[in-house]
């Protein structure tokens, strides 16, 4: 939490400030996940000399350390899934979709797999459980 105050200028001074290493950390999983960037992004130094500007205090991370909390936060999440299904008044359908993402190199094929059911309060819920790339075939009768 923070606290502010102004000047005799009016611009807001800092006050008291709590630094929060696990807030930290959650929040750079949420950046890497949601913005889709890459793992190695933490020991950049440049990253880390940014991030180090902003607040001295902060505990530096390596990619293993990042892999590792997302499988947890991923853990997590099946868990919570696996609970809200065992509540679940009714039936649960699994549907699977394939799609192709257009990158530098190639077409990559990707396939998801999710799970919908109507929820405790009768609301249609869906939630991907699975997500995976689908080699392509080095096939030429695929080109």
């Amino acid at each position: 939490m923070q606290e502010s105050s102004s000047d005799e200028e009016g611009s807001s001074l800092p006050g008291y400030f709590h630094f929060d290493q696990k807030a930290t950390r959650d929040t750079l999983l949420r950046l890497i996940i949601t913005g889709d960037c890459p793992l190695s992004l933490v020991e950049s130094s440049y990253f880390r000399e940014f991030i180090s500007s902003m607040q001295p205090l902060v505990q530096h991370v390596d990619s293993e350390d990042i892999k590792n909390d997302i499988m947890n936060m991923y853990n997590l999440l099946m868990l919570e899934v696996q609970d809200i299904l065992h509540k679940s008044p009714g039936r649960v359908a699994i549907t699977t979709e394939m799609w192709t993402s257009c990158d530098e190199n190639q077409d990559s094929v990707y396939m998801a797999i999710a799970v919908q059911f109507i929820d405790e309060c009768g609301l249609l819920r869906k939630r991907l459980i699975r997500f995976a790339h689908v080699p392509f075939p080095d096939d030429p009768e695929f080109e």
